[in-house]
């Protein structure tokens, strides 16, 4: 177990599952990275983002899993009761859980993209960019979700930095 330390200072606990891991059936995925952004964005679109916070931890395990993602401290015995960082599946798990909303707001005309926690969108109007942006947190908010306030910006613009990209 260790933990990591990210660039805004803040520390996520990672647990050393390599042994379980080679036990995981490993299953190959695409995210949706920043060129299928380009590919769904025009000029002069407006943009908001959004950051779910402790997204992983908005999963659970299931009771009969939980032995598995134990450690022990100090004599005693502990377990993750949500998705751990350190899990060789934990990605692939996130984005399957969080594809039917992209696949909801994507049915809504939305020309969205999620890349594991972090959402950008863009829409073409700066009004039709406020309800937009207007669904897709209340979207979050009903899925159980729960949208960073400081890193999530919900007020349309023509110019945002997304996975410090600008």
């Amino acid at each position: 177990m260790s933990v990591v330390v990210n660039s805004a200072g803040k520390k996520r606990l990672v647990i050393n599952l390599r042994h379980l891991n080679r036990f995981l059936w490993k299953q190959k995925f695409k995210y949706e990275d920043l060129r299928v952004a380009m590919s769904l964005f025009v000029k002069n679109d407006f943009l908001f983002s959004f950051d779910l916070k402790s997204g992983y931890h908005h999963i659970d395990i299931a009771d009969v899993h939980e032995k598995y993602l134990g450690f022990c401290w100090d004599r005693q015995f502990y377990v993750f009761t949500v998705l751990p960082f350190g899990l060789a599946t934990a990605c692939y798990i996130f984005t399957k859980v969080v594809r039917p909303l992209v696949r909801y707001w994507r049915s809504r005309g939305l020309r969205i993209l999620v890349y594991l926690d972090d959402g950008l969108c863009a829409v073409t109007g700066e009004q039709a960019a406020v309800q937009a942006s207007q669904l897709v947190k209340s979207t979050i908010e009903k899925a159980g979700f729960v949208a960073h306030p400081k890193k999530s910006v919900w007020e349309p613009t023509q110019r945002l930095v997304w996975l410090g990209f600008c």
